[in-house]
């Protein structure tokens, strides 16, 4: 794996590390991996990457398209955060990722999930509606854990389970 940087010191120095530690894989937000493949010189490290882990900033359909285009052996998967509960909520799976990049299993040993009507802040099936998530941190580094925290997030709930037998 190598974190992907932004300034043109470290392009260079990402680029030496790619080369040495002969990684295949990219994380970082879209922006940030988009700036260094527009900025890559060596063709051959694009047809090597088969991953591509996003984080941080949901990823536009432009964006996920120039990904593809730019880097076509790899799979994109993309992470689900929050950085106020320091932990991250949600990944995907090599079966959902066959949909979309932005299905996740939601993790629930370290957070509790509830999901409320956006409008009246009530209690709401998220497999009938999209839902506000409001998370509850179980465990976390922070001193203090966030207790139903409004994530602003708007989610919505498979009803069906996923083909590799998590709910």
């Amino acid at each position: 794996h190598l974190n992907v940087v932004q300034n043109d010191a470290d392009q260079i120095l990402a680029e030496r590390l790619f080369k040495k530690f002969n990684a295949d894989c990219l994380c970082g937000s879209p922006t940030v991996i988009i700036a260094f493949a527009e900025r890559l010189q060596d063709a051959d490290i694009r047809k090597k990457v088969c991953c591509l882990e996003l984080a941080q900033e949901r990823c536009t359909p432009q964006q996920m398209q120039f990904l593809k285009d730019a880097f076509p052996e790899a799979t994109i998967m993309s992470t689900y955060a929050l950085s106020e509960v320091a932990t991250t909520l949600g990944e995907p799976c090599a079966e959902s990722l066959k949909v979309s990049p932005y299905n996740y299993h939601l993790d629930s040993s370290v957070t509790l999930y509830e999901f409320i009507d956006p409008i009246t802040l009530q209690p709401s099936d998220p497999s009938k509606n999209a839902c506000e998530l409001v998370v509850t941190s179980l465990e976390s580094e922070q001193p203090f854990p966030l207790v139903r925290y409004q994530t602003g997030d708007l989610i919505a709930v498979e009803s069906e389970d996923c083909p590799c037998g998590r709910g």
